[in-house]
């Protein structure tokens, strides 16, 4: 993960032509949007922004934890995760997953992975919460508390 300014900038314009992508159905080979997309209607646009925006703060959350990437939220593993005996190769692979997919992502929002180590499959998944960490919300709507949890793929 970039750690001066200029990279990091130039990380979430990544980030962002990523979901625009993804979201907005922009053919990148001509760098045009689809006919069918109405510009004028900010909604879009203003929904492919939001995502980039929580897809940026999942990664840091994901990549830094959360005093250094100063992003609202804890980091969990589950009691098997911190009894392996690799738990390090575990965080490394959560914290350098690239691999999102329309069929882990989605919401294109980089909140869940599934990898690999030693044969044994994992998660790491991101869940929203109010700032009291009290209920579930949606992270469209508010700026939420994250709370990342990396757990085997049977304890999901």
């Amino acid at each position: 993960m970039p750690e001066s300014p200029d990279v990091l900038a130039r990380y979430a314009l990544e980030i962002f032509t990523k979901i625009l992508i993804l979201e907005l159905d922009v053919d990148p080979t001509v760098g045009q949007l689809s006919d069918h997309l109405d510009l004028h209607d900010g909604e879009e646009l203003e929904r492919a922004f939001k995502c980039a925006e929580i897809a940026l703060n999942n990664d840091l959350l994901r990549m830094h934890g959360p005093q250094t990437s100063r992003i609202p939220g804890r980091i969990v593993v589950t009691r098997s995760v911190g009894e392996a005996g690799n738990v390090d190769a575990i965080v490394d692979a959560v914290k350098t997953f690239d691999n999102f997919t329309e069929g882990n992502d989605p919401h294109h929002q980089h909140d869940f992975g599934a990898f690999e180590i030693d044969g044994e499959r994992y998660f790491f998944k991101i869940d929203y919460y109010d700032k009291e960490v009290t209920y579930g919300v949606d992270p469209m709507e508010e700026e939420p508390f994250r709370v990342m949890t990396i757990m085997r793929a049977d304890e999901y």
